[in-house]
């Protein structure tokens, strides 16, 4: 009698709201089988709306019952609430107001839980609400999400799980918290607007910066706009005018540049805006560059100008810039550059695998803590020169960011794509360092192993485990460090590294782990996964050994240098065409099969194509005398082999 005494004033306080601020101190936990109702304001945003939906999604799960979602106007009374954004309990909006820029909070009340955040608008993924949905999931509910998607949930069943008083709020470590993926354009609309879309706010991605620190000279110069009238504006090289640089010390292009930067709309947009250099080479040899010292001291001269010219018009305005290719060393004739400017620091942390880059890595960031006030890492991780294999290195890439957090980074974000049944660990480890800077790589590993994979998760360690050992010594064997493109001079020996041997070794891992999930489907869906990045593994390290053999045969393949291969005789050589084509069309059957996930990246394909690069499987074809009709469409033809599937989310209401 005094329980269901208790239940109906708890849910007139649910629906008048109106109690005093006071918290009571003497608050119970609770259990999930009290609570009823997700409770929304009347009117709230859509990211709101989202968050209260991905909730009652993983509550559905969780305990096998539905959650409504309600607004205030329409609850009714009975059971303790979700209580989800500003408004939903109005008498916590001002406290909710008060936190800072995305932060958050998960508080125990009379009436339930309440989650909520000080949300903003007017910046990329402002979120704030929807962090406090994930942490309470992950923190108290021990949900995983080990990969987009559906088959990367872990959501423990436990409808009777008990919820302790909590009173919990806390903001980002970091401002930027971010992947820039190169291939995204390509992917399936889906996958990118609602899959991939509901995998980041789990994340609790964000950019409280609003930055843009991208290659900027050609969107603020174009070459064709002012080539023809200007061409002492550009880069002179070996004498003669270059489109691909500008020539930065003459102060007719700094007066123009700086106009035009202001007037851009896209930078209108922003609170900090990019003068970054182009990609590539082609930088200014004219006199006055040279003049000014080093290549590298005449970019931050022109920087350090551009930045004073701005302060002064726009005094609320970042200026940022990549510290790479022409600016990667810090200035040596600039004692500190002005407080407006936000370096972007590119770092490729795959380097670490070789003990003595992770001292030259160390005394980089040492070398630039002096020289600027604010700083953010950009990491070059599984880019396309991977071509998607599992060359992970989540402890490497944890120091990294360790050191650069407690360095004075304020941001992370990291170019990647979507490669996770062969890269998973990595993928996680960077996605949780950047919620949680300060935690362990080893207590992240555990995680994801432990959590994720239960009682197969000592054979996927020991399987990932393999790659990562593997591609550690060829690191060193290879001196791939010398390069920030590392994995480009591994590529003409992935047939070594991942050895016939090696892959015998992972695939009774993998064998292990699926006779120890025989009684657990959701097991059995992550390691099926898994199982299709090591068939993407063996596939590709057969094809890339037989383009090295290729190459050296004469076929123009143009990326497999292999001075120590011996030139095939004409019948193998025959036979290596016919395997090679054989298993590209498999490569290209196996990325349109798995359109529909996040396996691994079939934009890698789509973009080279259109970019003309990387056109290996067309040569095999035309040495093997195929029809130009049979090979086009292989190459260009990208569909998805099946319809999309509908969202693991409600569409908003």
């Amino acid at each position: 009698m005094r329980h269901n005494t208790y239940r109906l004033l708890l849910g007139l306080i649910c629906l008048l709201g109106t109690v005093s601020m006071a918290v009571p101190q003497n608050l119970q936990p609770t259990s999930l089988t009290d609570y009823r109702t997700i409770v929304l304001a009347t009117e709230s945003s859509s990211e709101v709306r989202r968050a209260a939906q991905d909730l009652r999604y993983h509550l559905r799960k969780i305990t096998g019952r539905e959650f409504p979602i309600v607004t205030r106007d329409k609850m009714a009374t009975g059971g303790l609430c979700f209580f989800i954004g500003p408004g939903s309990l109005p008498r916590y909006d001002e406290t909710i107001a008060a936190l800072p820029t995305q932060g958050w909070l998960i508080k125990s009340v009379p009436e339930g839980l309440l989650l909520g955040g000080n949300d903003v608008s007017n910046i990329p993924n402002g979120r704030a609400t929807y962090h406090a949905v994930p942490e309470f999931l992950e923190k108290y509910c021990h949900v995983r999400w080990l990969w987009p998607g559906e088959s990367g949930e872990v959501i423990p069943r436990n409808p009777t799980l008990m919820i302790p008083v909590i009173d919990q709020s806390d903001t980002p470590k970091l401002k930027r918290r971010w992947e820039f993926i190169g291939y995204f354009r390509f992917w399936n609309a889906q996958l990118r607007q609602v899959e991939y879309r509901t995998w980041e706010a789990r994340q609790r991605m964000g950019n409280q910066l609003n930055a843009n620190f991208g290659h900027a000279w050609e969107s603020v110069i174009p070459h064709g706009m002012y080539f023809e009238k200007h061409p002492e504006w550009f880069a002179l090289v070996k004498g003669k005018r270059d489109i691909r640089q500008l020539c930065i010390s003459n102060r007719e292009l700094r007066d123009e540049f700086t106009k035009r930067l202001l007037e851009l709309p896209g930078n209108r947009k922003l609170n900090i805006v990019s003068v970054s250099a182009n990609d590539g080479l082609g930088f200014c040899e004219c006199d006055l560059c040279k003049a000014k010292g080093t290549t590298g001291d005449a970019y931050w001269d022109f920087v350090n100008d551009i930045a004073g010219r701005v302060e002064k018009l726009r005094p609320d305005l970042g200026i940022g810039t990549f510290a790479y290719s022409v600016g990667h060393e810090p200035p040596k004739k600039i004692e500190k550059l002005p407080d407006n400017v936000w370096l972007s620091m590119a770092t490729y942390s795959a380097k670490l695998q070789n003990p003595e880059e992770e001292k030259n890595y160390q005394d980089f960031v040492d070398a630039w803590k002096p020289k600027v006030r604010q700083w953010v890492m950009r990491e070059s991780s599984l880019s396309h020169y991977s071509l998607g294999m599992p060359i992970s290195h989540p402890e490497e890439v944890a120091r990294a960011m360790e050191y650069a957090y407690h360095s004075g980074m304020v941001g992370f974000y990291v170019e990647t794509g979507k490669f996770y049944a062969t890269n998973a660990p990595h993928c996680y480890m960077i996605t949780r360092k950047m919620w949680e800077p300060e935690a362990t790589p080893e207590a992240i590993l555990d995680e994801f192993y432990n959590d994720g994979f239960g009682v197969a998760g000592p054979q996927i360690r020991s399987y990932f485990e393999l790659y990562y050992n593997a591609i550690r010594q060829a690191w060193i064997e290879n001196n791939a460090d010398s390069s920030m493109h590392g994995h480009l001079i591994l590529m003409p020996y992935f047939r070594e590294i991942y050895s016939p041997e090696l892959l015998q070794k992972a695939g009774q891992y993998l064998d292990q782990a699926d006779a120890l999930a025989k009684s657990d489907p959701e097991l059995q869906k992550r390691l099926a996964f898994i199982r299709s990045g090591y068939n993407y593994t063996a596939l590709m390290a057969e094809l890339i050994g037989l383009y090295a053999h290729l190459q050296k045969a004469g076929v123009p393949l143009g990326s497999f240098p292999r001075k120590d291969l011996a030139m095939p005789t004409a019948e193998e050589k025959q036979a290596m065409l016919t395997r090679a084509w054989e298993l590209g069309q498999q490569r290209i059957e196996m990325h349109n099969a798995n359109v529909m996930n996040f396996a691994f990246d079939e934009g890698i394909l789509a973009w080279a194509n259109t970019a003309n690069l990387r056109q290996w499987h067309k040569a095999v074809g035309k040495a093997l005398g195929k029809p130009e009709s049979e090979i086009v469409p292989l190459i260009h033809g990208y569909h998805p082999a099946k319809p999309a599937t509908p969202s693991v989310l409600p569409p908003v209401d």
